[in-house]
């Protein structure tokens, strides 16, 4: 059984291999790069020590590499957190099969993610999550984690939205949300938890079995998993901005103090890089070239300077840890900007509430 889990993960390293995009920034310089895995507490087995390749269709359009890049960094997670989870077989077999299912096909080559949408989602989950509870904590945890990223990949990719024959009609009244469709129907009687956005008008994951795996697992890899995922929302799990629209000012607060107990190499990185981010938000809210928010420039030019050296040393203290990795490229063109004195014109962690 031990050799063919292993068969089993390195075709989930095989099936994640090729799928790593370009960041939108200068998109033709990013080259294929080799992804370290981390160790764990088992011990490691070939396939956990295999990388993952980048490659991405030369003719993709800009739309094409952001799915790319979505889908790439929820397969890095679920590789990472199958490592922890260390389930048998079968089960691994199945999660193997919904991620392979989830990779984008803007070019109808893959007809796994024609056959396996909607409630067929949940129904090839539902064993997975079946067992959960009587695994110890940081397995638990990490299956958790796996749970959490299959649902977010198969929403992000809007697998999980009704047909158009479920759909209300025009004429309905618009005053009344939108029912929930079957998929996130079966998926809430297996423990995912679903609400309705205003912003968006959508019922959207609540990401309840991510906050569970943090939770469970504060301390170990896979709370370590957790909170990096935490914090790339910057921490507002709430639909729309209920917790208000300067979140990068809490992956500055809690950023910091993460960092001040030792972390794996890799999310140390991960943290200051996005550390980063959040003072880079700063520097583009305050050059007001952001793109279209309510944010007034002013109320952040007295921050700037201050902003963009902190975000630079940000940089560089992740690129100490991690100069190979797609997120570590992105850190070094983000940083050379701000050295060239740019003024970015996006931010990470800003929340824009409408009115």
């Amino acid at each position: 059984m031990t050799v063919r889990r292993i068969m089993l993960v390195c075709a989930l390293v095989f099936v994640l291999s090729g799928c790593q995009a370009q960041r939108q920034e200068r998109p033709a310089e990013l080259k294929t790069q080799p992804v370290a895995i981390p160790q764990t507490q088992t011990k490691p087995t070939p396939a956990q020590e295999a990388s993952l390749a980048s490659s991405t269709p030369a003719n993709a359009s800009e739309t094409e590499l952001r799915a790319l890049r979505r889908y790439n960094e929820n397969a890095w997670f679920i590789q990472q957190a199958m490592q922890i989870a260390q389930r048998d077989e079968t089960l691994i077999g199945a999660i193997l099969t919904l991620v392979r299912a989830g990779r984008p096909d803007w070019d109808n080559s893959n007809a796994s993610h024609q056959q396996i949408r909607g409630a067929e989602v949940a129904s090839r989950l539902q064993p997975w999550v079946a067992t959960i509870q009587t695994l110890e904590p940081a397995k638990r945890a990490a299956s958790l984690l796996v749970a959490d990223r299959i649902v977010v990949m198969e929403e992000e990719d809007s697998n999980l939205e009704p047909p158009d024959s479920e759909k209300p009609p025009a004429e309905s009244n618009p005053s009344e949300n939108p029912p929930k469709s079957e998929a996130q129907l079966q998926l809430e009687r297996i423990g995912a938890q679903f609400f309705y956005d205003s912003t968006s008008e959508r019922n959207l994951y609540g990401l309840n079995w991510l906050r569970q795996a943090y939770e469970l697992d504060p301390n170990g890899r896979a709370g370590e998993l957790a909170f990096l995922l935490l914090m790339k929302r910057g921490f507002n799990t709430s639909p729309g901005c209920e917790n208000g629209a300067e979140l990068f000012r809490q992956v500055l607060r809690r950023g910091t103090e993460y960092l001040r107990q030792h972390r794996s190499t890799d999310v140390e990185a991960r943290v200051h890089f996005m550390i980063g981010d959040a003072y880079r938000d700063i520097v583009a809210l305050a050059a007001g070239q952001h793109g279209d928010t309510y944010a007034n420039p002013a109320t952040y030019k007295p921050e700037e300077a201050n902003a963009r050296t902190k975000a630079v040393a940000e940089y560089r203290a992740g690129l100490v840890l991690d100069d190979k990795s797609e997120v570590s490229i992105i850190a070094k063109e983000r940083s050379r900007g701000l050295q060239a004195g740019e003024a970015p014109h996006d931010t990470s962690f800003y929340c824009q509430i409408m009115d």
